[in-house]
C-alpha cells in the first residue's frame, strides 16, 4: 500500500519518508489505514480504506499537513511537530461506520443504501 499510494502520489511524495502508520478495524473485514510522510515538500496525510482479501485499496484523502523536512538541505520549509497517538478501536453494538461519496452513494457499514 505504501509503495502504491508513494507511485499514485509521486508529484508530492517524491522522497518521502513514511513517518507514522496506524490503523482503525472498522469491522465485517474492512480497515482504515492513516499514513504521515515526510520529504522536503511537506509533512502529509494518507487515508486509505482495505478490506480484507482484496487486491485494491481506495485512497479517501492525501492532505498535507504543514512543512517538510527541507531544512536540513538548505531550503526554507520550517518541519512540523508530529506527535499522534496509538488508537485502535473496533465499532461497539449500535454504533455505525456512514460513508458517502460525491456520486451521493451512502455505505451503512459497508453496506450500499440506494447506490447506483
Amino acid at each position: 500500500m505504501d509503495h502504491a499510494i508513494k507511485e499514485k502520489y509521486w508529484y508530492y511524495l517524491t522522497k518521502a519518508c513514511l513517518v507514522y502508520l496506524t490503523s482503525v478495524d472498522q469491522g465485517k473485514n474492512t480497515f482504515q489505514f492513516l499514513a504521515i510522510y515526510r520529504n522536503i515538500v511537506g509533512t502529509f496525510l494518507a487515508i486509505t480504506t482495505w478490506t480484507k482479501n482484496a487486491s485494491d485499496f481506495q485512497v479517501n484523502t492525501l492532505v498535507r499537513l504543514g512543512d517538510g523536512d527541507g531544512k536540513k538541505i538548505g531550503a526554507n520549509y520550517k518541519p512540523i511537530a508530529v506527535r499522534p497517538l496509538k488508537l485502535k478501536y473496533s465499532l461497539g453494538a449500535n454504533e455505525v461506520v456512514i460513508d458517502f461519496t460525491d456520486s451521493w452513494d451512502i455505505k451503512i457499514n459497508g453496506k450500499c443504501i440506494g447506490c447506483k
